[in-house]
């Protein structure tokens, strides 16, 4: 009961720091037609053929109802690993360019593979100038193996990236050898809003305790989600990629 409690509390705190951001960009691949925004840039840089049984990929990556969402309704984005003959995926989904905020950027997005026997992985990369593969040069996010159960999507979040100021492009690469399919969807960028929350405490926050989505004290662990609480009633939800 306690702990049912307290994420009721932190679910209401975490209400309240949304506030205080403001979103600049938002994808979440529910366009009429099934296909992928024009204005992200798509490259096959394998030159691999998808197997008989993925044959439906006929581009590096598709947008293809959600086969875990019963009534269809949800899209997202899709890549496939599985090729014939087998081979290693180099799979690239770039974002048009994002103009990122001053300060307090935080990059999201959702992430599972299709099936836990043949895990998909993949890169986070960003390029400060354009979309050409070269200008890829620093590494947000390496997951080794995506992998989450059919309910609910693995959610990454990324704080305090740097860039601020700045236009970048966002590029997801699939870089799996004999996967199979990789889904990705609600990528989303925030910035914190000037007379938000955190603005109007001048005194730095402090750090109280790291705890789990169900409310337990935890110490930190990466590649979990875990709920970061500070003293001046703020939450975060962060998960450290390692």
């Amino acid at each position: 009961m306690k702990n049912i409690i307290l994420l009721s509390l932190l679910i209401i705190l975490l209400k309240i720091n949304c506030l205080s951001q403001t979103e600049i960009f938002f994808e979440d691949f529910q366009n009429i037609g099934l296909e992928i925004p024009s204005s992200f840039t798509i490259v096959d840089n394998d030159g691999l053929n998808p197997h008989s049984s993925v044959n439906e990929y006929n581009s590096a990556w598709i947008a293809i109802p959600d086969p875990f969402d019963n009534g269809n309704s949800n899209q997202l984005a899709s890549s496939t690993s599985y090729f014939d003959p087998i081979g290693e995926a180099d799979r690239w989904l770039i974002t048009p360019g994002i103009s990122l905020g001053q300060f307090g950027n935080i990059l999201s997005w959702e992430a599972q593979s299709h099936d836990p026997s043949f895990p998909d992985g993949y890169y986070v990369l960003v390029s400060e100038t354009d979309t050409e593969l070269t200008s890829f040069s620093d590494t947000l996010a390496y997951v080794y193996a995506e992998i989450a159960d059919s309910l609910n999507y693995n959610e990454v979040n990324i704080s305090e990236f740097g860039y601020n100021n700045q236009t970048i492009y966002i590029a997801f690469v699939n870089r799996t050898n004999n996967g199979f399919k990789l889904y990705l969807d609600n990528i989303r960028v925030v910035k914190e809003d000037p007379i938000g929350i955190n603005e109007l405490n001048n005194t730095p926050k402090e750090l109280i305790k790291i705890v789990d989505v169900l409310g337990r004290e935890t110490p930190f662990k990466p590649n979990t989600p875990l709920l970061y609480i500070y003293n001046n009633g703020t939450v975060e939800r962060k998960m450290i990629i390692e």
